[in-house]
């Protein structure tokens, strides 16, 4: 499947430019269909919540498809990637923030029990809405007290998803090809990995299988294996700054350095060298 517009992938070392700032970000955005998205996996929850729009979420080794009045779930740590249709238009929000940001430790709790994906009716996408305005406000102003505030919204935020959950349940149910297919890449990503290999596993022909896998992940499975690999080297990087990058590039599967750094810059907009330079920097502060 060819997308007929291509961008660079949106830089981003941490959600948040210092562990000692406030660990909150929201963004409230539209995407045009038919952008790129690269895998993504970082330290903080994700809730995004679709206004309008139609496409899917790859969320672990789960597809999503979604429309309008949506609201997803990632998980820290967890891979996953925004899949919009082509010439859909796309308008949504997104809240980042790190577990600890929570005082209250049943808040925490209910973050772990929250599904991945949430279908909303009209009036609670409103309240929903509702929610993400009065916090995005908070941000804008920084009026006097207002962390308080928007750790209390937050917290009105994951109570009203978690009781709008225990009404619905809506588990997606994705292809079960892919899905192991998935499984096994999320197992093996760090070892050398063939079509040839992955046919076998699921019992397909290697043209069936790469055809399948693009049509249900709408990207290759040798763009997925590399994206999953780049996803991982970043958290890596950021983690420990002072590993070596060849011996990084052989931990993650490349046969050479050479390869490993041309598919980090393409993924990430710049060299490893350069993203690791930053989050030694980051990580001083």
């Amino acid at each position: 499947m060819k997308f007929p517009v291509k961008v660079k992938p949106k830089v981003e070392i941490e959600m948040f430019p210092s562990p000692k700032n406030f660990p909150f970000y929201l963004d409230w955005y539209r995407s045009p269909g038919g952008v790129l998205h690269p895998i993504k996996a970082h330290r903080e929850v994700e809730i995004q919540y679709i206004k309008t729009g139609t496409g899917a979420y790859a969320i672990g080794r789960h597809i999503h498809s979604f429309s309008r009045q949506t609201v997803f779930v990632i998980q820290p740590n967890e891979s996953h990637r925004f899949l919009p249709k082509p010439c859909v238009l796309v308008e949504k929000a997104f809240v980042a923030f790190r577990i600890h940001l929570l005082e209250e430790p049943w808040l925490r709790h209910i973050i772990t029990g929250l599904p991945t994906i949430l279908r909303l009716s009209e009036p609670e996408s409103t309240l929903i809405e509702t929610g993400y305005r009065i916090l995005q406000a908070e941000l804008e102003t920084k009026d006097v007290h207002w962390r308080e505030i928007v750790v209390r919204e937050l917290s009105m935020l994951l109570i009203f998803i978690e009781r709008t959950a225990r009404r619905k349940k809506h588990d997606a149910i994705p292809d079960a090809r892919v899905l192991k297919i998935m499984d096994y890449l999320e197992s093996n990503f760090r070892q050398p990995i063939t079509v040839a290999e992955l046919a076998r596993h699921v019992a397909m022909s290697p043209s069936h299988l790469a055809h399948h896998f693009k049509r249900h992940a709408r990207m290759g499975i040798h763009q997925y294996l590399l994206s999953r690999r780049i996803a991982e080297a970043k958290n890596i990087l950021e983690a420990a700054p002072d590993i070596k990058l060849d011996a990084l590039a052989a931990q993650l599967g490349f046969c050479n350095f050479a390869l490993f750094n041309r598919a980090f810059q393409c993924q990430a907009g710049m060299p490893p060298s350069q993203w690791r330079r930053i989050a030694h920097i980051k990580g001083r502060k």
